[in-house]
């Protein structure tokens, strides 16, 4: 019995379940939370800061403060400071704009040579034709005819240009009975 009252069994195999616990009933009641701030408040309530808070600061240190803050503000760093905040989020918009409308219009173009290409509807051609054209057809396929095989396939999977002029092939006899219906 003496060994039963030394030894210690935690109640859960898990030393964070209790935390872990904690945080998924502060988040499902506190949605915006992140760890971070589940983290931060936790802190304050196990620290009990408020209570040290209380005890040790005087009206005359939060009169200091207060005046510190003001300075600061007067200084103007915080106001610089949310002002270079503000202008870096703005680049990054910019940036990201900038990135988003070069990806379209590289969509586009290559949208629009897949059209000057266009379907080669003579098998002879098409037989005839080198890997690099066989990739463009199979790219009109995909993207304009949007054609629900080629589209789950990729290229990488058809690795020679046999297998490609065969999907090529394939491909153009479902466009063809899809046009004829």
């Amino acid at each position: 019995q003496s060994t039963l009252l030394r030894l210690y069994i935690p109640s859960t195999n898990d030393h964070n379940e209790g935390p872990l616990g904690s945080a998924r009933v502060h988040v499902r009641y506190h949605l915006n939370s992140n760890p971070a701030s589940f983290s931060s408040l936790e802190r304050y309530r196990r620290n009990n800061t408020e209570a040290c808070a209380i005890k040790y600061i005087t009206a005359e240190d939060l009169l200091h403060v207060m005046r510190e803050v003001r300075k600061e503000d007067a200084n103007g760093e915080s106001a610089a400071f949310r002002k270079a905040v503000v202008d870096e989020l703005e680049r990054k918009a910019r940036v990201h704009r900038e990135k988003v409308r070069v990806a379209a219009e590289k969509k586009e173009a290559k949208e629009a040579n897949f059209r000057v290409i266009g379907v080669e509807h003579d098998r002879a051609k098409i037989r005839a034709m080198t890997v690099p054209h066989l990739k463009a057809q199979y790219d009109v396929y995909e993207h304009i005819v949007k054609d629900a095989i080629i589209q789950k396939t990729t290229l990488v999977s058809i690795p020679h240009r046999q297998d490609k002029l065969d999907a090529v092939l394939a491909a153009l006899d479902r466009y063809e009975a899809y046009v004829s219906t």
